[in-house]
């Protein structure tokens, strides 16, 4: 079971303080792998995310990309964004490392 949301107010203050219930640094790259991995071959594509208790769900529509497997993925791989622009802006941003 996930954490709840914690937050609330500390004692003698004014300011509200709230841990949410993923990492924020986390979130970040998930997004940004999200998009940089899209495949934008497909015009009516989309990403999409989801939230249950247990856990965070982000897909991606469109198949692997060519010379990858579900077999290949367990192994060490290095990553290939499927459009290089966009991983461009948040490589230059410093939101994600380099490919």
């Amino acid at each position: 079971m996930v954490k709840s949301l914690i937050g609330g107010f500390l004692k003698n203050s004014i300011e509200r303080v709230d841990i949410p219930l993923f990492p924020i640094p986390a979130l970040r790259e998930v997004f940004v792998n999200a998009l940089c991995h899209r495949d934008y071959a497909f015009p009516g594509g989309s990403i999409s995310f989801a939230i249950f208790d247990d856990r965070l769900e982000i897909w991606n529509y469109g198949l692997l990309p060519t010379g990858v497997s579900l077999e290949t993925l367990k192994q060490m791989n290095q990553s290939v964004p499927r459009n290089q622009k966009i991983a461009n802006v948040f490589y230059y941003h410093r939101m994600s490392e380099s490919w």
